[in-house]
């Protein structure tokens, strides 16, 4: 399968807590395959339980924003525990009200002041709903970034192909990843056929559809949870790595950060994963609409 070639670490352990599987992307970066999405999350002392738990579960990977209000959140919570910046994988991102090019500076600039740190190991254009210009002018200030040392990667969030196309017929250094939500319930092929042609690697945020208990009541979760000894929840989430896909469940609970990661021990034959596939309904939850009407940011 194309993926094989691409997940690494399968089935290890390290100090009796599970390794993050990880993909490589393009540019020989090396990205953990399930990290901890912290949108929404903006008490400091929730911030430093969940960064904690996951720390000790085995999570190298956490995807904030300049939107989510708790990039500053993150940084206290690794200096609280003690955790070396080198030792994780952090993504940003830029809203879409910044993405001129020097508002583009400013907002990266203020990010890395957040996080009290000199780089982010992934930057990303949040949403490309500004007029082309305006996302080309972004795009080049992430290329000087990217350059400067201050992004190891660059990518952008929620495109879809057309944005991808006018992306790539000016950009210097090509998207490492586009992440975009993909669950069950959500499986846009035609950009996920895309990106994979483009080398784009895709990053699954809301895995779970935002936690509907619809999806996790699905019988061939339900099914093949008994068949695996996991929870439907964990048979969603395995379905995103089987697939390639980097994954960001989200949670604040102790139980389901680990149960979200506790998923590397087995891995779902082809004909399950296409069992599950076919529970797509084009039900997207964050739409463009819902983002602004409910002042949400995913």
């Amino acid at each position: 399968r194309w993926y094989q070639r691409r997940v690494h670490g399968e089935l290890e352990m390290e100090e009796g807590s599970r390794r993050s599987l990880s993909v490589k992307l393009y540019n020989g970066l090396e990205m953990p395959q399930i990290g901890l999405g912290i949108s929404q999350i903006t008490d400091l002392a929730e911030v430093e339980n969940s960064v904690l738990w996951s720390y000790q579960a085995g999570y190298r990977h956490y995807d904030t924003a300049a939107r989510y209000g708790n990039e500053h959140e993150l940084a206290l919570s690794l200096k609280k525990h003690n955790i070396p910046r080198e030792d994780v994988f952090i993504t940003t991102k830029i809203w879409y009200t910044e993405l001129a090019y020097e508002k583009a500076w400013a907002s990266v600039e203020a990010s890395l002041k957040r996080l009290e740190t000199t780089y982010v190991d992934q930057l990303l254009i949040h949403f490309p709903y500004v007029p082309t210009a305006e996302r080309h002018e972004a795009w080049r200030a992430m290329e000087e970034m990217f350059e400067r040392g201050m992004a190891k990667s660059i990518g952008v969030s929620n495109f879809l192909p057309e944005h991808l196309d006018e992306l790539l017929a000016v950009c210097k250094i090509k998207p490492a990843v586009n992440q975009m939500e993909i669950h069950p319930y959500y499986y846009d092929e035609k950009t996920i056929n895309y990106c994979r042609e483009k080398g784009i690697a895709l990053v699954a945020y809301s895995p779970l559809s935002f936690g509907n208990g619809d999806l996790l009541k699905e019988p061939i979760l339900l099914e093949l949870g008994k068949k695996y000894n996991k929870t439907a929840a964990q048979i969603a989430l395995r379905w995103g790595i089987d697939q390639g896909f980097v994954i960001i469940p989200k949670s604040k609970r102790e139980n389901l950060i680990k149960d979200n990661i506790n998923i590397t021990d087995f891995r779902l034959e082809e004909s399950e994963i296409e069992e599950i596939r076919k529970l797509n309904k084009n039900q997207k939850v964050f739409t463009w609409e819902y983002v602004l009407s409910m002042n949400q940011s995913v």
